[in-house]
């Protein structure tokens, strides 16, 4: 039996699945030697998510290791380490920093702009360089 009604012809690519259009990545470099140290308790704002983006993933990347003991966290202003707990910022260059991943789950909609947070996690943070990647789309506004 055929479908009662066909949506297909008013939705966007006639209903066949869009693979770039709203997808987005979030990108942000942080050169800790350029920007300055992080110690205990400290955080900092690195960028912004626009509003309605939703998150599908989260990456650190090392480009500069520490050359010690490294931890950051990543996140945003309500949850510092809404995104990822513990990336190691000692990790070898080019190589996933790793991590535990935060309260902020795949699949979370950022309905508002909202600031993008790193938070000093163990050790010394100040002269790692280190890329905070988030991954996701964009679902139209409201």
């Amino acid at each position: 039996m055929p479908a009662t009604k066909d949506f297909t012809k008013g939705l966007p690519g006639g209903g066949y699945p869009q693979a770039t259009p709203n997808s987005k990545t979030i990108a942000t470099r942080v050169n800790f030697a350029k920007l300055g140290a992080l110690t205990a308790g400290q955080t900092a704002k690195v960028g912004m998510i626009p509003a309605n983006f939703v998150v599908t993933d989260r990456y650190a990347f090392v480009r500069t290791a520490q050359g010690g003991t490294c931890t950051v966290n990543f996140g945003t202003a309500a949850d510092a380490d809404g995104f990822l707990v513990g990336a190691n910022g000692n990790a070898t260059a080019n190589s996933n920093a790793g991590g535990t991943v935060g309260a902020i789950t795949a699949g979370t909609l950022c309905a508002t702009d909202t600031e993008i947070w790193i938070e000093f996690g163990s050790g010394t943070v100040s002269t790692a360089i280190v890329d905070f990647v988030l991954r996701g789309f964009m679902l139209p506004g409201s």
